[in-house]
């Protein structure tokens, strides 16, 4: 009998053993699991950085002004500067036509500061549209404000 509970207790020894060392490689693998699992968030993390570094560089270059970027660098540009500008509002004044309308002089900065006529038609539909400070692209002829559109 006292064969049997020495055998018996070998057994239990064994399979704490056993038990012990299943646990320890479980332990080991779920650590290996939650490395694992913290890297990928960080490579994740990186990623979603570099994606939005990349949305904010494509964002620039879509809004990017050649032709201004032509003036600051050469002083002069091969691009018609007269088509499209990026340009700031500095001022506004109002002045009334031979006709009673309501036109203005704008006073537009981009590479360098200039004015340009609204005349009371346009005047009319853009006025609201028009607020000192904001940024626009502009169609200027002959210095003539022929469109404008905010950027956004």
């Amino acid at each position: 009998m006292a064969k049997q509970i020495i055998n018996v207790n070998n057994r239990i020894e064994e399979l704490t053993k056993d038990a012990e060392s299943k646990q320890d490689k479980t332990t080991k693998t779920y650590a290996k699991l939650l490395e694992q699992i913290e890297n990928r968030h960080n490579d994740n993390k990186r990623i979603q950085k570099k994606i939005q570094e990349l949305e904010q560089k494509r964002k620039e270059l879509k809004n990017y002004d050649y032709a201004n970027g032509e003036l600051e660098v050469m002083s002069f540009s091969f691009s018609n500067v007269n088509i499209i500008q990026t340009v700031t509002l500095v001022s506004i004044r109002e002045h009334i036509d031979k006709k009673g309308g309501t036109m203005c002089f704008a006073k537009f900065k981009g590479v360098k500061e200039f004015d340009a006529t609204v005349f009371s038609r346009q005047y009319k539909r853009w006025k609201k549209l028009m607020v000192i400070g904001n940024q626009y692209q502009v169609f200027i002829k002959d210095k003539i404000l022929q469109d404008i559109k905010v950027v956004n």
